[in-house]
């Protein structure tokens, strides 16, 4: 049996110093709501929405077309994906379904999206994702073997005996840091999909740097065999919209693969369903795709999350230590180890071994078992 000893995180130094050796829940100073991986409340790119209809007819309602610059600005590395996205939203009018901005001064955004439904059309608004730890922060402890320093041939496994190699699983999530270091993993990335700076210049949130790495290295670590292929979800200035994950879709081209997303949104409302996660999932083309089912208490939050609650897609619940539900778990139609799990952790400046908790990490694990065709 492996000996294990949790120390604080550097970064968490100010909130885990009583963490219990084995645990990672936060203790009773951590101020638990404002820092929850998930917030209730919807959250969708300002003015914007996901139009079912041509330009013309998002125009009687208050609607202009986005050009896609106004959607990533700043985003010249994917220039060329992103036009390609914008023709597959119909942003460049070869399509049905576009993203529109509000020009009107009259209506509400929502005002002018329940006008578009009224006349038959569907429409929502553009939303944004988040990812889905337990806590936000990064992980509570770094983690040391007892007489011996850690390395990856530590967690190393041969897989489970039942295993297929060769499986492949995308993680698109908030790309990777170093990239000797995955390289060395056996996990697939490359500059593009680099983590956004957590500086003032962008909009990411740096209590979630480090998120996509360890995400992927859980796929590698459930079976080493694996063909692990790590995607950056979020576009280089820090924003998760309905858009950037079309645009990581396209680069994935999932067909045959399992694709793991530790993110989603809730919708602000049983009318307003998220249409661009929907067209994002047509391209999976055969793939097959699994979400986290969220971190909010199962029986707490009547709404679902998004693209968990999809039936085209498997939503992944998280396991705690004794191998039962987690309370803090939404429900989900599989269940994987997601309570102090240990994988890789990079905070910018270095790795380490780390445990952190949430349904973000019991979904690559499960995305890993099917992959293996368990």
């Amino acid at each position: 049996m492996v000996d294990w000893t949790f120390e604080c995180h550097p970064a968490r130094a100010d909130v885990c110093a009583n963490i219990k050796p084995g645990w990672s829940e936060p203790t009773e100073a951590e101020p638990k709501e404002p820092e929850r991986g998930m917030t209730h409340a919807c959250e969708y790119m300002p003015g914007q929405a996901i139009i079912k209809g041509p330009p013309e007819m998002a125009e009687q309602f208050g609607f202009v077309p986005v050009d896609p610059i106004d959607i990533l600005p700043g985003e010249a590395v994917f220039e060329d994906e992103l036009e390609e996205a914008a023709a597959a939203l119909g942003l460049l009018g070869e399509h049905d379904r576009g993203i529109y901005k509000l020009s009107s001064e009259v209506a509400s955004l929502f005002e002018a999206i329940d006008q578009v439904q009224a006349e038959g059309q569907d429409a929502s608004p553009h939303y944004m994702l988040r990812p889905a730890p337990f806590w936000r922060g990064g992980p509570y402890s770094t983690v040391k073997r007892l007489g011996s320093k850690w390395g990856w041939d530590d967690l190393t496994i041969t897989g489970p005996s039942n295993a297929e190699p060769g499986g492949t699983v995308i993680v698109i999530d908030t790309g990777g840091h170093d990239l000797i270091e995955l390289e060395g993993f056996g996990i697939e990335c490359t500059d593009k999909e680099l983590e956004p700076a957590p500086d003032p210049q962008t909009q990411f949130d740096r209590r979630y740097v480090g998120h996509g790495t360890f995400a992927a290295t859980i796929a590698k670590k459930y079976n080493p065999h694996l063909n692990v292929k790590l995607l950056r979800g979020w576009s280089k200035n820090g924003i998760l919209s309905e858009a950037t994950l079309l645009m990581a879709f396209m680069r994935a081209d999932p067909a045959e693969s399992v694709v793991s997303l530790s993110l989603g949104t809730y919708p602000c409302g049983p009318n307003y369903d998220p249409l661009g996660v929907e067209v994002a999932l047509t391209l999976a083309r055969g793939g097959r795709v699994v979400a986290a089912a969220g971190n909010d208490g199962r029986d707490h939050i009547p709404r679902r999350l998004y693209p968990a609650s999809l039936s085209r897609v498997v939503g992944v619940g998280a396991y705690d230590t004794s191998w039962g539900e987690a309370s803090w778990s939404n429900r989900g139609e599989a269940w994987a180890p997601g309570e102090d799990v240990v994988s890789w952790y990079h905070d910018g400046s270095n790795g380490s071994l780390a445990a952190w908790s949430g349904s973000s990490f019991a979904t690559p694990h499960y995305a890993a078992r099917v992959a293996s065709g368990i």
